[in-house]
């Protein structure tokens, strides 16, 4: 399992990917996740008041 914090920009881009650490995460795995999150399309950013936030959010990426 590897843990993550995004940042995700008013615009759906993500601005930063910081690996939480773990004692079971496997480096070559984190390398991958994160080349994944910035490949991706855009996230759907954080609404407050019908206005666009930058928000921080974590989350986990489960391997068999």
């Amino acid at each position: 399992m590897v843990l993550y914090s995004i940042i995700i920009e008013k615009n759906g881009c993500i601005s930063g990917v910081h690996i939480l650490p773990t004692n079971n995460t496997d480096k070559g795995l984190e390398g991958h996740v994160k080349e994944a999150l910035f490949a991706s399309a855009p996230w759907f950013p954080a609404l407050q008041d019908g206005k666009r936030l930058r928000y921080k959010t974590y989350f986990s990426v489960q391997f068999p």
